[in-house]
């Protein structure tokens, strides 16, 4: 599918959604996934059987459309027992609210189309670098590459703009006490640096106008209550076939709630969903542009410096079987975001198929690490794991898409 049919199919698909009507939101922990994963695959069956021992979170939301109106049904297994580094999941909810702000900003004559400087106000000289080397730096760009690629840098850009209270604020107002932001992905940050955020100037070359986002500290010293999430102070070491169980203060990093997430990606392709407390007011055509980097592939990136054409189009897409993704016709579109980092393997995702009439969204997390090591172990176990588990929901769908349509 090329870029302009794909955006026809976005817009296509938000106007569906927009439509939507008394959509309710009741998540159920019962045996309806255990029933669709059990029993297929041994390592599916090890770990749902014992999800603890593998800080094993998955969420799983149907949807079915009558008319105007769409029911979704949402069941889970283990989720919000377990903690887990959300790592780079950090970046949806930054995109969202960086795009609120950027709409704020219009009455400013600036737009996510103009051109960029950054000269940060704290440590961050490499991400300063990547800014001022960048062919075409703009917000859009930079989101893009956040979205696509999970670019570090543009993670920390996006920091600069927003900073910390802006968006911890924001989650609050939302209602959301479990998504917080505190730190750059940037080794040497100190907790004072982190407090501080801005030193980005927009420049409109059309109008000649600049429009600067000034140095500030935040003000406000934001962390979990772990009384809430207790299992958060938690971490496990696994040495010489021991385990031994550090209490390590989690609560003063980045957090994303599982759960919280896969609600807000629900609330982006269902807006009349409204999960939500004071949902995000964004600028449509900014909208539309997240969507689209949200369901992008790797080798859609354009104007960037990423060697693309050897990803595979379910690189970071985890919950994809590489078996069923026809990346001649297209067909098939994830919007997710993933994370990746300590060890734990997480994705949020809204699955399409356009072809089959199939659509579903789905979330996990996990640790992923060798047996009595500390070893990450990713590929042959964690990301392995979430793609079994989503060619079975795919599956599921298929089968019950047929037996509808008859």
């Amino acid at each position: 599918m090329n870029r302009i049919l794909l955006s026809v199919t976005l817009l296509c698909c938000i106007c569906l959604f927009s439509k939507a009507q008394n959509v309710a939101f009741n998540p159920r922990n019962d045996s309806t996934l255990f029933h669709i994963l059990s029993n297929h695959d041994s390592l599916i069956d090890k770990v749902i059987n014992n999800p603890s021992k593998y800080n094993f979170q998955l969420i799983y939301t149907r949807i079915n459309r009558n008319s105007n109106k769409i029911n979704i049904s949402t069941f889970s297994i283990n989720e919000g027992n377990q903690y887990y580094n959300p790592a780079s999941l950090i970046k949806f909810p930054l995109a969202l609210v960086a795009l609120e702000k950027m709409t704020s900003l219009k009455d400013s004559g600036i737009s996510i189309l103009d051109s960029l400087v950054l000269n940060t106000c704290s440590c961050d000289y490499g991400t300063n670098k990547y800014v001022s080397n960048h062919k075409n730096p703009t917000l859009l760009q930079f989101l893009r590459e956040m979205m696509i690629m999970s670019n570090n840098n543009a993670y920390n850009l996006f920091f600069d703009f927003i900073g910390r209270d802006v968006i911890n604020t924001r989650m609050k107002l939302m209602g959301i006490e479990n998504i917080q932001m505190k730190n750059r992905f940037t080794s040497g940050c100190s907790e004072e640096d982190n407090q501080i955020s801005g030193g980005l100037r927009f420049k409109n070359t059309k109008s000649y106008n600049s429009f600067l986002i000034p140095c500030l500290k935040s003000t406000r010293h934001w962390s979990i209550d772990s009384s809430k999430y207790p299992t958060i102070l938690e971490s496990q070491i696994a040495t010489k076939k021991t385990i031994i169980n550090n209490r390590k203060n989690n609560s003063e990093n980045n957090y994303v709630s599982l759960m919280q997430a896969h609600k807000l990606m629900i609330n982006l392709m269902i807006p009349s969903a409204n999960l939500f407390q004071n949902n995000f007011i964004i600028d449509s055509n900014y909208k539309n542009e997240f969507i689209k980097a949200l369901g992008s592939y790797p080798r859609e990136l354009e104007n960037s410096e990423y060697d693309t054409a050897h990803l595979a189009d379910y690189y970071y897409k985890f919950f994809i079987d590489p078996s069923i993704m026809q990346t001649k016709e297209n067909k098939i579109r994830v919007y997710n975001k993933v994370g990746l980092a300590s060890g734990f393997v997480s994705d949020v995702s809204y699955f399409f198929d356009s072809t089959n009439n199939i659509e579903y969204f789905i979330s996990g997390a996990l640790l992923s690490k060798k047996a009595f090591s500390n070893e990450n172990n990713y590929n042959d176990f964690g990301i392995h794991l979430l793609r079994k588990i989503g060619g079975l929901i795919y599956k599921n769908e298929l089968d019950n898409s047929h037996v509808n349509s008859k």
